[in-house]
Parts: structure tokens; sequence; C-alpha cells
């Protein structure tokens, strides 16, 4: 939801900017004017929000080739959120009422952490790679965005007493329920978590 947000904020200010020169134009002069007062914390705050949310989705994919309970990722989350909300909130003290900033904080704070960790546990995984065919317990396709080309299909596989969600290309879609296995090669990560490099389909 947050990401659909940020992208609605976008494509709305692209197009102001595209169909409403005059009006901005006015705007830039108030602000240069001294009418229109632009915190330099308020302007921070609202960067790194933006920032944490691009991060978040990029720690998804990243989050797709970790094999991890979701339990460490909410712990990491949180651990985040109640760093961020002080330190937003007496240090940076943005301009805006307490329920935004504590809702912004907590979302800049497990964002910017969850990202952090899986970034850095697939980035210093070990060199020694594992390879190892897993058993496939589950498949199916995932809802088809409104955008999207196919309906993507996964493959649950049994790694090690975990279940793990692999997604696959859309040239599966209609066939993946014929495979019984995944070859994955993987290594450990920084944290103890295993970083799935390559993953291949086997009948």
């Amino acid at each position: 939801m947050a990401s659909s947000l940020c992208h609605s904020l976008v494509r709305h200010t692209i197009i102001e900017l595209l169909l409403k020169p005059s009006k901005n134009m006015k705007l830039q002069n108030k602000i240069f004017n001294g009418q229109i007062n632009i915190k330099i914390e308020d302007f921070i705050f609202n960067s790194l929000f933006v920032v944490s949310m691009g991060l978040s989705l990029w720690g998804i994919i990243i989050y797709r080739m970790t094999i991890i309970p979701l339990k460490y990722l909410f712990a990491v989350m949180a651990l985040g959120a109640v760093i961020a909300y002080p330190l937003i909130k007496f240090k940076l003290k943005p301009s805006y009422e307490n329920s935004r900033i504590f809702l912004t904080s907590i979302a800049i704070g497990g964002g910017l952490f969850y990202f952090s960790f899986l970034y850095l546990n697939s980035r210093f995984s070990e060199n020694e790679k594992l390879t190892e065919d897993f058993n496939i317990v589950e498949t199916g396709t995932l809802a088809k965005g409104g955008k999207g080309v196919c309906r993507q299909p996964y493959a649950v596989v049994d790694f090690y007493g975990i279940e793990k969600e692999l997604i696959f290309y859309c040239e599966y879609e209609h066939t993946i329920g014929t495979f019984s296995k995944v070859k994955l090669e993987f290594s450990k990560g920084l944290f103890g978590f295993n970083f799935i490099h390559t993953k291949t389909l086997i009948k």
C-alpha cells in the first residue's frame, strides 16, 4: 500500500509539472520570495520516507531469495522503528503532527532496517556455494496485477524444514505443476541465513 501511495504521489507531481506550469511558477516565486517557508527538517523527513519505501521494494526482491523465518524480519523491523522514532521526533524535529511523525517514523525505521539486514546478509554471504535438490510441496500462480503480463508461477520447497516460496518466470505459468523438485545453489549469509543464488526447476 505504501508503494502504491508513493507511485501516486510521483505521478501526481509529474502531472502538475507538465500540465500546470504557470501554477507551479507562481508557487516557486512564493517560495523564493519567502511567502512559503519549507523547513529543511520536513524535507529530510519526507525524503527519508520515500527512500525507505524504495529500499523496501528492493528488500522484497532480496527476501524472495533468502531463507529466513518471518519472525526474524519482524523483529528487525520493530527494532528499526523503535530506534527511528525518538531520533526523528527529538533530533530531526519535523513540524508535522505527532501521529504523522509516529507512523512515518515506523515506516522509515522498519523499511531501512528491513532492507539493510537482507542486503548485508546476501552481499557478504560465504564464497562457498552448495547445490542441492529440494522437493516441491506446493505449486501455483500468483494473482495477476493490473499491468502484469501473466500470473507468476511459484513453487514452495521444503528447505530443511522451512517452507520457502520461490517465484519463477512467466514461461512456467502453465507447466509449474509438472515439476517435482527445484535445484538450488545457495550459501550461508552474513547473519547465518542462507541466500539463494540460482534456482532451477526439475521434473
